[in-house]
Formats: structure tokens, sequence, C-alpha cells
């Protein structure tokens, strides 16, 4: 029999011939430490800074200026007497201003408005003009030389009774007009900005 007891599977290195003595092997000096280390610091260090950048950008978002909503009237607080003047130019309130009014009692295009990219309010009332309760009607807001017959389209509002509602639109700064299309209806479209 041999010196060696057999080795189970998986329990360690498969025997093989006895090996040599080689050179000593270096021990690993403290540059190697400090490198790896130094590793962990840095992404530490990235880690605090997202952490920093996340709190300032949320607190940021909750000092932001609530803006009043479709319902709500306009109405301007006076400036206590005891305060400094304040210039018009910086510090001039935000207000929803009225960018297109328009009425009619069929399908009609308006002419081009123009919006800057802020939060905008599109507004309107239908009335029903067939004493039986039912409009047919739907509001289109269309890109500057885009047309409904050419790039079809899905209406802002579609409206099938009387009464008065508001939504706000998503398109950004730019020049639009509106294509509505009614029917059993006299109405009225207004579109605001707040700016």
């Amino acid at each position: 029999m041999s010196d060696q007891t057999p080795q189970q599977p998986g329990w360690g290195p498969p025997p093989g011939p006895p090996q040599q003595p080689g050179p000593p092997q270096k021990k690993r000096s403290g540059a190697f430490k400090a490198g790896f280390l130094g590793c962990f610091g840095v992404l530490a260090a990235v880690v605090v800074v997202i952490i920093v950048v996340a709190v300032i950008a949320s607190s940021g978002s909750k000092t932001s200026t609530p803006t009043p909503n479709a319902s709500e009237s306009e109405s301007v607080a006076p400036t206590p007497a005891t305060e400094a003047p304040q210039t018009t130019a910086a510090t001039s309130p935000k207000r929803w201003a009225t960018v297109l009014k328009v009425s009619g009692s069929s399908d009609k295009r308006t002419d081009v408005f123009t919006l800057h990219g802020g939060k905008t309010k599109l507004t309107y009332t239908f009335t029903d003009t067939s004493g039986i309760g039912v409009i047919v009607a739907a509001i289109f807001v269309v890109k500057e030389g885009d047309s409904l017959a050419k790039s079809g389209g899905i209406p802002e509002v579609t409206v099938s009774q009387p009464g008065r509602d508001s939504t706000f639109l998503a398109q950004g700064a730019g020049r639009y007009y509106l294509d509505v299309s009614a029917a059993n209806a006299r109405w009225t479209v207004t579109i605001q900005e707040y700016r």
C-alpha cells in the first residue's frame, strides 16, 4: 500500500506528484491593501454624493410654489407695507394668462396660437341646442402645419353631455391650433397658460 490516503471527491485537490518547493512567495505589501481599501473609499464617496444630490433635489421640489387648480379663482394678496419694495420683473407672481378664447355652434378650426412651455389648461363649456340633452363633440389640439386629415389624431376632450369642465394639456412649447368638431351644441373653449 502507499503512504497516501485516497481522497474523497470534492474534498481537496486531486493527488498529484509531490511539489518541489519554489522560491518563497512575496508577502502582499501595504500598497495593495491601501489600493483595495481606496477602491471602497471611492465607491463610498460616490454613494455619499448621490445621496446628497437626491436630498437636495427632493428638498428643492418641496419649496416650489403651488399652482391654483382649474376651479380656483385667481387673486393676488396685497403685499404688507412692512416689507421692502420688490422689483416687478423678478418677483411678479405667476398667473393664468388667456392664450385663446373661441366660441361656435358647429365645427371650427381656430387661428394659430403660441404656447411657451408652461402649465397649460383647456377649459370648455357645451350647451345643448337640440333639446334632448345629447351632444357629440371633440376638441383636438393640432401642431401648426399638421392636420387631422393628414395625420389623424386623438382628441384632448370628447363631450357627450352639456356642461363645463377643464383639462390640462401635455403639449410643449410651440404653435398650435384647435380643431373643434361639434353637433347639437353651442360651445366656448379657452386655452390658458400659467406664466
